[in-house]
């Protein structure tokens, strides 16, 4: 359930950052400059849905997994 929520929180970010830089992109079309946000020590959902399938797969360890979903 924790990877499950995790992955979650993940696609939920990722469609927050897409809207907003979409937004950022309009405004700066209007206004006349140009802005993008960038998130990093994240893990993408793509990236934490590859780790749970190696975890079921046996490649990765439980806590391997969990050390990723923390943030730096």
């Amino acid at each position: 359930r924790y990877l499950k929520f995790a992955r979650t929180q993940a696609v939920l970010r990722e469609y927050i950052i897409n809207k907003l830089n979409t937004l950022l992109c309009k405004l700066g079309k209007t206004i006349g400059f140009k802005a993008k946000i960038v998130i990093s020590n994240c893990i993408s959902s793509e990236q934490l849905e590859k780790s749970m399938n190696d975890l079921i797969d046996g490649k990765l360890q439980f806590s391997e997994v969990v050390k990723l979903t923390r943030i730096s």
